[in-house]
């Protein structure tokens, strides 16, 4: 379907005698750069204040991380929702291939599907994630979805869809369950709070502080114990999440934002607390909090990176998992909708690439590229040449102006029982009647857009041309068979 990664042999045989050329700047060592992948947990589109689409953002470090390297206008997350979109960006592949469309799915495959960090971990490089994943289907600490066992050389962090921000320990969480089963016994096995302790590798420790700046010096401690080596980094915020009612004191104190309470399973069920008991103002306060954090976090880590001498030999990518949920006050602006829709406000995030003084700087680009293609692209910055598929594409040779239309022609997103094409600039969306987008009006129905000039998918466009309606439901169809999951709708 898409391209077999090859790079030609020149390319194969020069470039990592290339990259050691503009490697090791300032380092203790010269060889291929170090790689950090930055993934917000629901980052909204129109939530960075480089794009100026939104007045009541600041994002001052994420600014400077653009302006030190190319932010991309329309970068993709390959699913609305983060489960299926962190296995696909893991893979470099689409991960409807191995049966994940929505929560609950299976996860990983087994190691004949290497992620990105088996591919780095073989090319010599310490890996390490810090923060989120959500393979809560098949998750332990022996199963393939645990992240030691799919390339990461230490974790530290939790499995599932959100964690407190503010408290990680197992005597809380404990208190919390006997209140739930007291008063909600149907809601036992699901611990909304998620206030237990934090995973470091194996084992699960209580830990003190705000998730956010724990990530932040995790990833801080991870740099140092290697940088007399390359590294490979994924650092898995979770944070501006749904459940982000949780904030420093100080922070609301400052702002004059009054304090949020948790969920109280003896006063309220779980659906009347969060986002729909609070205004869209607190809401709105609340997700800029927590944007405001992890900006900080953002610049620390990079200033970080420059004390030490490493920010000239270290590619940083920063995007987010999914577009903005609405329900918790992000913003997508000029984006249509957000969070578990196919809408471009679901899938179109804040993508951003940098390497000072290899990579252009300050500019902005408006190729089409996905999470995909950080796994093909990262290889080929180690300078490997894999016996690998990959969905993605290598964006190296964009990156360095080897190829400046290098782009993506068709992409395809799919959770069952929403899905959307684009081919071109032209876009088809799906949504069944019954569809599980939650919080949000998915608008059911199929509607076809043209984005180079509505981004915002006001219009349909599917009775005046019919036609290019038909060839995108024909690729999608194909595409759907060639992943050999096709389900006929």
């Amino acid at each position: 379907m898409l391209p077999l990664f090859r790079l030609k042999f020149i390319r194969f045989v020069l470039l990592p005698f290339l990259l050691c050329m503009v490697a090791g700047v300032g380092s203790g060592f010269a060889g291929p750069p170090n790689i950090i992948i930055m993934v917000a947990d629901d980052h909204g589109y129109g939530d960075l204040s480089a794009l100026g689409a939104v007045d009541d953002v600041s994002t001052p470090h994420l600014d400077q991380l653009a302006a030190e390297g190319i932010r991309f206008t329309q970068g993709y997350a390959t699913s609305p929702i983060c489960t299926p979109s962190r296995i696909g960006l893991l893979l470099g592949k689409y991960q409807q291939r191995f049966g994940n469309f929505w929560y609950g799915s299976p996860g990983l495959p087994d190691p004949s599907v290497p992620t990105i960090a088996e591919t780095l971990k073989g090319a010599g490089y310490a890996t390490g994630l810090i923060g989120k994943i959500h393979f809560n289907s098949n998750f332990g600490v022996e199963q393939r979805n645990h992240p030691l066992n799919h390339g990461f050389d230490f974790w530290y962090g939790f499995n599932g869809p959100a964690k407190h921000y503010l408290i990680h320990n197992a005597e809380a969480e404990a208190v919390f369950m006997e209140k739930l089963m007291e008063h909600q016994p149907e809601k036992k096995g699901y611990p909304l709070m998620f206030l237990g302790p934090i995973f470091i590798d194996k084992t699960e420790y209580n830990q003190e502080g705000f998730s956010t700046t724990l990530f932040k010096n995790q990833a801080i401690d991870f740099i140092d114990r290697h940088q007399e080596d390359p590294f490979f980094l994924m650092i898995s915020w979770n944070a501006v999440h749904d459940q982000n009612y949780q904030l420093p004191a100080d922070y609301l104190e400052q702002h004059g934002i009054p304090q949020a309470r948790d969920w109280d399973p003896s006063v309220e069920s779980s659906q009347e607390w969060g986002a729909a008991t609070y205004s869209d103002t607190l809401n709105r306060q609340y997700n800029l909090g927590q944007l405001y954090y992890l900006d900080q976090a953002v610049g620390k880590i990079r200033d970080h990176l420059r004390s030490r001498g490493l920010l000239e030999n270290t590619v940083i990518i920063y995007t987010s998992d999914n577009g903005g949920s609405l329900a918790t006050g992000a913003r997508n602006d000029p984006l249509n909708n957000g969070k578990f829709t196919m809408f471009e406000g679901g899938n179109r995030v804040p993508f951003i690439i940098s390497w000072p003084g290899t990579f252009p700087q300050g500019e902005i680009w408006d190729n089409v590229v996905s999470a995909l293609d950080f796994h093909p692209t990262a290889a080929a910055m180690a300078g490997l040449d894999p016996e690998l598929t990959f969905d993605g594409k290598n964006l190296l040779p964009l990156l360095l102006g080897d190829e400046p239309d290098l782009e993506h022609e068709t992409l395809v997103w799919d959770v069952g029982d929403q899905f959307a094409i684009r081919h071109r600039d032209w876009k088809l969306r799906f949504c069944a009647t019954d569809a599980r987008a939650w919080r949000r009006d998915p608008r059911p129905g199929i509607q076809l857009t043209r984005l180079d000039t509505d981004p915002g998918e006001q219009k349909n466009w599917i009775e005046d041309y019919p036609e290019i309606a038909g060839e995108l439901m024909q690729r999608y169809r194909e595409w759907q068979v060639e992943i050999t999951q096709f389900r006929p709708r």
